[in-house]
């Protein structure tokens, strides 16, 4: 049997030859394993012709075993611009076959979940999201603005709340949105469905104690009769929901014509759990 050492350069190879191993775009690292090797003449060819710049590949080689060489520094010619567009065209067809998917999802339908293409670039989509039964949200109708980035799906989408939104974990101010599978918790065999149901599902259970909004998270936890009528009343405003306090509209047409913005208003007043006074406070405080 030959031995796996058999295959191993020697020092003096190493110093001769240069190598480089194609990994995610921005990704470009410190390799510590052997990998192919290609002489300086194979990539410049590769790349002939085409917009490329100059590279300076510092890579540490070691063996399997106790076997240790030397750093090895070698300039070659690759093509980035082209590996880019690779890199894009693999997330811009995965999210595609995933849009075919979610389409034909009767799940999905069911659900209320949709999504909107863009023809002309496949990474910048649309959705939207229907408020859950028997929450603050039912009825609602949530826009949010899907990023898909071009290292898809080795990283997660993008995504905000376009529809202004009471909820713990999503910004009243900004959409953005607080989950785990859009942070550290995403894996590649994730798909866009996966994450549209999640969303769903995390407005129907917060999880205050891992809020992307402090000021709603704290009327959750400790004033959650105001956090319900809050939140449905927002649903109705912004998202075409059924219920609109009117009582709460009279005290934020009221502060609005003192000079102070609508959605200022509404939001300092749901801040203040629709206590006027303390509202106007925080308005001019």
């Amino acid at each position: 049997m030959q031995s796996m050492h058999s295959n191993l350069l020697s020092s003096e190879e190493v110093q001769a030859k240069g190598h480089f191993q194609v990994v995610p775009y921005g990704a470009l690292r410190l390799l510590e394993a052997p990998v192919p090797w290609f002489h300086n003449d194979d990539v410049t060819n590769v790349c002939q012709g085409k917009p490329s710049i100059q590279l300076l590949l510092v890579t540490t080689v070691s063996s399997f075993s106790h076997h240790l060489f030397a750093p090895c520094t070698h300039s070659f010619t690759i093509d980035v611009l082209s590996m880019a567009m690779a890199v894009a065209n693999i997330a811009a067809q995965r999210i595609k076959r995933e849009i075919r998917e979610i389409m034909k999802d009767d799940e999905v339908e069911r659900c209320g979940v949709k999504v909107q293409v863009n023809e002309q670039n496949w990474l910048d989509l649309k959705g939207e999201i229907n408020g859950p039964p028997d929450t603050p949200y039912a009825g609602g109708h949530f826009n949010l603005e899907i990023l898909i980035p071009e290292t898809y799906p080795f990283s997660p989408p993008k995504i905000k709340f376009l529809t202004k939104i009471w909820h713990p974990n999503i910004s009243s101010v900004t959409g953005a949105v607080c989950v785990d599978i859009l942070k550290d918790q995403w894996a590649a065999a994730m798909t866009l469905r996966t994450v549209l149901l999640s969303l769903q599902s995390l407005m129907a259970a917060p999880e205050p104690d891992d809020p992307q909004d402090a000021i709603v998270a704290t009327q959750f936890k400790d004033y959650h009769d105001d956090f319900l009528v809050t939140a449905q009343h927002w649903t109705g405003i912004y998202a075409g929901g059924p219920n609109i306090n009117e009582e709460f509209e009279t005290m934020v047409k009221t502060i609005e014509r003192m000079g102070i913005d609508e959605k200022i208003a509404r939001a300092r007043l749901s801040q203040a759990n629709w206590d006027y006074n303390r509202a106007v406070s925080l308005c001019f405080n």
